[in-house]
């Protein structure tokens, strides 16, 4: 090369990339830096913006829970017991003074709170909370009484009672926060809570033992009441004149239909035709929330590890009704339809899968 090109045009040329180089890549020193923003005045460096979000993944990653001890925790015990004693008082009637559920609410919610904050009492916990939503669902407050009810729920499944309790006040402490979003006029919160509620029939004993060691539902059979809680919900979001697999329900009759005075389906179709006045209290009744849809959505996953093919169908056709209401075609809608393929053709009935399919 310095023969044919000369040794002092080859060491230009490298001085000459050698400087492009170094002036296109930034020095180390530049990276580390402390740059200041115009705006704010802060000053950051690449270091402390990688340490702030370690940290904040490890907050995020870590479960805090705050308990007391020693004397807090007794004085706390103190304290809510003193708030029991008044919610007490306050449901006292005397010659001068009525029951006051209101106030007596009021205090029982005190008296969770403090138990709460002691850790470890979940049973005063929850039987207060419970006492706190009667008194709230007896005097109307029916946002507060559904909070209560649904902690309450949420403090069963993790406590140290027998499973077939467990899934007995899930399934009423859920159906009362669900009676309470009625109340209010929440159909869609109120759908939920139904849901919740059937599917407090498949809590189980040994959950985190089976999820680490990779446990199948599918070797389990649902109960005959749990399928018939979580057909009931299904019907909660979406009533069965308005869903095309109604004809799959397994358990129960439509709430909006008498069985006597149903119509038979016409010749070549296996949807009855109801009337006007049926189907228009029918659309007044469905979910029309937003995301309604999902909870359904993960009903069927949990259907499905239980091999319950026909009521999945069933709450896929729930699910796909409320989407339709909107008449846009959008994605979820799409898989729903695909969904609804899957799980015909999992039954076995592959004409009416190519049938759904094409259609």
């Amino acid at each position: 090369r310095d023969a044919l090109f000369g040794g002092a045009s080859s060491g230009k040329s490298k001085s000459k990339t050698k400087s492009k180089t170094t002036a296109r890549t930034p020095s180390a020193s530049t990276t580390t830096t402390k740059k200041t923003s115009a705006s704010t005045g802060y000053s950051y460096s690449a270091s402390s913006l990688s340490s702030n979000n370690t940290s904040r993944k490890n907050k995020t990653n870590t479960k805090l829970i705050s308990m007391l001890s020693g004397q807090a925790k007794i004085d706390k015990m103190k304290e809510a017991e003193e708030y029991r004693q008044k919610a007490k008082k306050s449901m006292t009637r005397s010659v001068f003074s009525r029951a006051d559920p209101i106030m007596a609410g009021t205090f029982y919610k005190r008296a969770a709170d403090c138990y709460q904050a002691c850790g470890d009492e979940n049973r005063l916990e929850r039987l207060h909370r419970i006492a706190s939503g009667d008194c709230q669902m007896g005097q109307g407050a029916y946002a507060s009484a559904a909070a209560e009810y649904m902690r309450g729920a949420e403090l069963v499944k993790v406590s140290d009672e027998t499973m077939e309790r467990k899934m007995k006040e899930g399934w009423k402490l859920y159906g009362d926060a669900a009676n309470a979003y009625y109340q209010m006029g929440e159909k869609g919160k109120a759908a939920k809570c139904r849901l919740q509620s059937a599917l407090a029939y498949t809590w189980n004993d040994d959950e985190e033992e089976e999820e680490e060691e990779g446990y199948n539902a599918t070797s389990k059979v649902l109960s005959q009441n749990a399928l018939k809680c979580i057909e009931e919900a299904i019907e909660a979001h979406v009533p069965d004149p308005l869903n095309r697999y109604a004809r799959y329900r397994q358990t129960g009759t439509s709430a909006y239909v008498d069985p006597n005075d149903a119509p038979p389906p016409p010749t070549g179709s296996t949807t009855p035709k109801y009337s006007k006045q049926t189907m228009e209290l029918c659309r007044n009744a469905v979910v029309t929330t937003p995301f309604a849809h999902e909870p359904l959505v993960d009903l069927i996953s949990t259907l499905v590890e239980y091999r319950e093919y026909t009521t999945a169908l069933y709450a896929a056709g729930a699910a796909s009704a409320i989407l339709e209401q909107d008449g846009i075609a959008t994605i979820s809608l799409d898989r729903l339809y695909g969904l609804e393929t899957i799980l015909t053709l999992a039954m076995g009935d592959c004409i009416q899968a190519e049938q759904v399919f094409l259609n």
